[in-house]
């Protein structure tokens, strides 16, 4: 019952929003968003301004494939370098060779505290965050779990831009005594590193090379290598893709995303 509420109130509100970005002026800010890259950007959304981004993601794995959407990250700019992030739940899909699972993820929110241009001509910015267990008993952590990610930007020149995350997450999962055979929870850290390369394609395109990684204690590392483009069809209006290849087992052996992103226009006048 909680779980179709929320889902319900997700679907109700994302057809607001979009309706809602239909209607946007060229007065508006340009959309700047944190998808489809792993790495988050350092800016921030425009205070008073609430920016949706979404995306579906289809997986290949190494036994089965996966399918997981809506993707959906909710941004609102509370004050000038400073604004709130809530990702919804996530529906995922995964078929094995002989079964498949079905649920959905936990919520999470955060918020993002841009702390640059620094010198150099540097972006940086810190989100703290807490994931919420409002996901189904398949992908719960069934905890509220906590994370930080660093994030930084370099204008390397008028086509070029360097980017790099650091990110720590703080992720409870299942653990069992060896003597008893007793299921219990611990917590477990995982380090994800990631480097973006940024290149224009003009006024309204950007393409992009990725690496990202999830590093953590009795796991085998998840680390793919991406790229991806993004096109700004309207000033407040994004769709992207993004596609990649695994090198670990723990990773997909291949990947494809696509996402529609788009910007409102003030909340508050």
């Amino acid at each position: 019952m909680r779980l179709s509420a929320i889902s319900h109130g997700f679907i109700v509100a994302h057809f607001y929003l979009c309706a809602g970005a239909i209607a946007q002026n060229t007065t508006e800010p340009e959309i700047n968003t944190d998808r489809p890259t792993v790495t988050p950007s350092p800016l921030v959304v425009p205070q008073n301004y609430i920016q949706v981004e979404n995306g579906l993601v289809l997986r290949k794995e190494f036994r089965g494939s996966s399918f997981n959407v809506p993707q959906t990250l909710v941004r609102l700019g509370v004050l000038p370098k400073t604004e709130l992030r809530l990702v919804a739940p996530n529906y995922f899909l995964i078929k094995g060779n002989q079964s498949s699972i079905s649920g959905t993820a936990d919520m999470s929110v955060a918020i993002k505290q841009q702390l640059g241009p620094l010198p150099g001509n540097i972006q940086l910015a810190v989100i703290p965050g807490l994931t919420v267990p409002t996901g189904s008993a398949a992908f719960s952590t069934d905890k509220v779990d906590p994370f930080v990610q660093l994030t930084a930007a370099k204008s390397l020149s008028a086509n070029w831009t360097l980017g790099s995350a650091q990110s720590l997450f703080v992720q409870t999962e299942e653990a069992e005594a060896q003597a008893q055979g007793i299921s219990s929870r611990r917590k477990n850290i995982i380090y994800q590193p990631t480097c973006v390369l940024f290149r224009k394609l003009g006024p309204r395109a950007d393409l992009f090379f990725e690496y990202a990684g999830n590093f953590a204690r009795r796991r085998i590392s998840d680390q793919v290598l991406d790229s991806g483009c993004v096109f700004r069809f309207r000033r407040n209006q994004q769709v992207g893709i993004r596609t990649g290849v695994g090198f670990t087992k723990a990773s997909p052996v291949v990947f494809v995303e696509l996402g529609y992103s788009f910007l409102l226009g003030k909340i508050i006048k």
